[in-house]
């Protein structure tokens, strides 16, 4: 048996990074980005080498898509954590309509429903002010979402999910992709009226007449290479873009161990066949297509474009003569999981790739099959549902390693980040504006003006909030920030008049938060407790998202005097200006001896004061709280234009709770913490300056 090499080992680098400065992509084609001046001052040996990459490099990528492709940056920062990265999660998007949908074939001029297309087939695409004709994978369902009709006004009526996205003109007649939840009656969307096979203008446009919830449909959706969108009833639609990073790692890496062995998960077979199995054929040497014999002992390279590798499974030819078997990689389901979870065990992998929403303890189970060859597991991650328990458990207490300025934003954003909750483990952030096989900066300029929540997720893969939050307002880019940096702790002289609130439970632990209010009315929220993890998102039986409980609601058997001891030991010598608590429990009474007393009595003898707060309705409190989370989020942030409620980064309980809170019944786990906030405001909690007596309101009521 040959010396197992373990992945950790391999060269992680494959490809040939792509040369911004010289090439652009064009319609798919590679063309020169150099002016004729700049030719005119290259040497003859410099003129040689880009016009050698421009003729040589498309062919050689045919030969060998993984050593002569392109490369991104967004992949080579990928590579250079390889080493030390075990776990790599990559950030994406997804969008789909009904399957009675009718296509137009941009080859036959035949209008066909998309669920029954089933093969590769050409579409007509947006690129920039024409239509061209461009490359559709075999469309896959989604399952059954909810779904809006829409009506226009050139005839033409699709149904499709409420995060479906289309090209429409606002009612200034700025572009944008648009989620279809978002259009409104008026708005202008670009049409064709006639296509020819030479070059089409898009020049017409029809208005949206009206929308319409249309209840639960099954939802498909296709790939088209390049341009991500396609033409369809009338309108131009958004589709998903993948890329073949994992698909490519995976050939590199079963090219680098003789006998590696490789896991690829998606969500069905027919989603495999179509995304995943597709992939891996593309990055294959031409020469393994080529070759005569398809089939052998230790190898295996039955492919076919309806039914993908035969078995489910690609055996590369071994590329060592000491090592007789060659590399597998196998490809898997997660309804195979679903219907028998031993599927995940009893093996190992060298590499994993789960794409698309893999069910969290799916993701769990994969973890230990690294252990023996020193494997990588790589999470493309797309989302219909906004924040999930596995991006939940991939974020909590994340450490924003690096980071990149935005100037549309006007903000800094991670591009890589450090999970907590598993080892080596690094989130990456893939920019839209880094690739160059879309037009980007037209989809950047779309977005210009689009609600930040959409700029995250399109243009820098940053998951949103969960679609059942009652705060949409509240963007862990905008309303977290690191401990060290509130300004009132970077600049300890800074004046802020600070604030308590807790919640004492019964069996449970009390939960409490401290506040802080600066001259400028901001509100700063800079401690928590407890700290372990209070509620886990989850949804029940019922379909309410209303969490469960996590290890920090477990008793811990403290009576007043541990509750007095934590509380004066967390605040040091802060000064404490008000100190609330919940009066529901804390005006109970309680037996001792002979007589009564309750929270406020005993808590007041250990010298640690409180008031009761007003304990107003639930919904005016989330009201306020999103009155604290509001700005212009369709322009770049300043001074002027800022939310007021901020969060440190180590209250993740509160950062959870302000993302997840549904507020859809007794039960929900998550309303502990967003009580305090409510409380806090009820106080008319606000700045004191004590030199002048004059106050600031916080925004409160």
């Amino acid at each position: 048996m040959g010396k197992i090499t373990y992945t950790d080992e391999i060269n992680p680098y494959f490809g040939i990074p792509f040369d911004y400065d010289r090439f652009r992509i064009d319609r798919g084609e590679l063309k020169l980005n150099l002016s004729p001046e700049r030719i005119a001052g290259m040497s003859d040996a410099e003129l040689q080498t880009v016009y050698d990459i421009l003729e040589n490099q498309p062919k050689a990528a045919l030969e060998d898509p993984v050593g002569a492709g392109w490369t991104l940056p967004s992949w080579n920062r990928v590579m250079d954590a390889w080493k030390d990265t075990k776990i790599i999660v990559i950030w994406a998007g997804n969008r789909c309509i009904t399957g009675d949908s009718l296509i137009l074939d941009a080859e036959t001029g035949e209008h066909r429903r998309i669920d029954s297309i089933k093969t590769e087939h050409k579409v007509w695409a947006r690129h920039g002010e024409v239509a061209v004709i461009a490359h559709a994978s075999k469309p896959f369902c989604k399952g059954r979402m909810p779904a809006l009709e829409i009506v226009l006004g050139n005839g033409e009526v699709f149904t499709c999910s409420q995060e479906h996205r289309v090209l429409a003109f606002d009612i200034n007649f700025t572009p944008m992709w648009i989620h279809a939840k978002d259009l409104k009656t008026g708005y202008m969307l670009p049409t064709v009226e006639k296509f020819n096979p030479f070059t089409t203008w898009i020049t017409k446009h029809t208005p949206v007449i009206s929308i319409r919830n249309a209840g639960e449909h099954e939802m498909w959706d296709m790939s088209v290479l390049l341009y991500e969108n396609y033409y369809a009833l009338g309108c131009f639609h958004h589709n998903s873009g993948k890329s073949f990073f994992a698909h490519r790692a995976a050939v590199h890496t079963a090219r680098s161990i003789p006998d590696a062995k490789a896991y690829m998960w998606h969500v069905n077979e027919e989603r495999s066949v179509v995304d995943t199995q597709r992939g891996v054929w593309d990055s294959l040497p031409m020469a393994y297509k080529q070759q005569n014999k398809k089939k052998g002992q230790n190898f295996s390279l039955n492919y076919s474009q309806k039914n993908g590798f035969s078995g489910s499974t690609c055996i590369l030819p071994s590329s060592d003569p000491d090592v007789v078997e060659g590399s597998s990689i196998f490809f898997k389901y997660y309804t195979q999981y679903l219907a028998d979870s031993q599927v995940a065990e009893g093996w190992n992998a060298h590499l994993i790739h789960l794409d698309e929403e893999a069910p969290l303890k799916l993701f769990e189970t994969m973890i230990p099959r690294l252990t023996d060859f020193h494997g990588r597991l790589i999470l493309t991650f797309t989302t219909l549902k906004g924040w999930t328990p596995l991006i939940n458990e991939l974020l909590r207490g994340a450490e924003t390693t690096k980071t990149r300025y935005s100037s549309l934003l006007n903000m800094d954003l991670p591009i890589e980040q450090d999970c907590k909750t598993w080892d080596s483990c690094k989130i990456f952030y893939w920019w839209t504006e880094d690739n160059p096989f879309i037009d980007s900066q037209e989809l950047v300029k779309m977005y210009k003006n689009r609600p930040l929540e959409d700029k995250l997720a399109r243009l820098y893969g940053v998951p949103t909030n969960s679609q059942y939050g009652r705060f949409p307002g509240f963007k862990r880019n905008v309303n977290v920030i690191a401990h060290d940096d509130l300004p009132f702790i970077k600049d300890p002289s800074m004046k802020a008049t600070r604030y308590f609130v807790t919640d004492p439970g019964g069996t449970k632990p009390w939960v409490a938060a401290w506040f802080a209010v600066t001259q400028e009315g901001l509100v700063y929220i800079y401690r928590e407790t407890p700290t372990d993890e209070w509620a886990i998102p989850h949804t029940n039986g019922s379909g309410r998202p209303v969490g469960k409980p996590g290890r920090g609601q477990k008793p811990n058997g403290w009576g007043f005097d541990q509750w007095y001891e934590h509380f004066t030991g967390l605040e040091g010598d802060e000064e404490i200006e008000i100190r609330v608590c919940d009066p529901g429990f804390g005006t109970q009474k309680i037996t001792i001896g002979d007589g009564q007393t309750d929270i406020f009595a005993e808590m007041s003898e250990r010298g640690f004061d409180m008031i009761p707060c007003y304990r107003g309705e639930v919904e005016p409190g989330v009201a306020k709280i999103n009155d604290l989370l509001a700005w212009d989020d369709t322009q770049p942030l300043s001074h002027n234009n800022r939310p007021k409620l901020y969060i440190s980064d180590q209250c993740e309980n509160m950062i959870t709770a302000m993302q997840e809170f549904s507020h859809c019944g007794k039960d929900e786990h998550f309303k502990d913490f967003i009580d305090l906030i409510r409380y806090f405001i009820e106080t008319g909690a606000m700045f004191i300056n004590e030199d002048d007596w004059k106050s600031t309101s916080s925004g409160g009521y």
